[in-house]
């Protein structure tokens, strides 16, 4: 091989450990995912309803109930402020 020619490309075919793992991790994602997926809007709104009938709390007490039960706060919020928009 001369010193300015280019190495011989890996096989494409070679499978190695890394490609294994990747597998296994793509599954593990692939279940996480579907186990944290994002609340439905309908769920949105009824927990955005209930923050408004006050049965949420109040100011950072809410914030960190909302989250540990898995809800995003700022999502909840834009939903109340969506909410308050529309009404009459």
């Amino acid at each position: 091989m001369e010193d300015n020619a280019w190495p011989e490309p890996p096989s494409l075919q070679t499978v190695d450990d890394t490609d294994a793992n990747a597998v296994a991790v793509d599954d593990e994602v692939d279940t996480t995912s579907e186990e944290d997926a994002p609340v439905e809007d309908s769920d949105l709104t009824k927990v955005a309803r209930e923050v408004l009938a006050g049965k949420w709390g109040l100011g950072v007490d809410r914030r960190r109930d909302l989250a540990e039960a898995g809800h995003d706060p700022n999502a909840v919020k834009k939903e109340i402020v969506r909410l308050l928009n529309e009404s009459p």
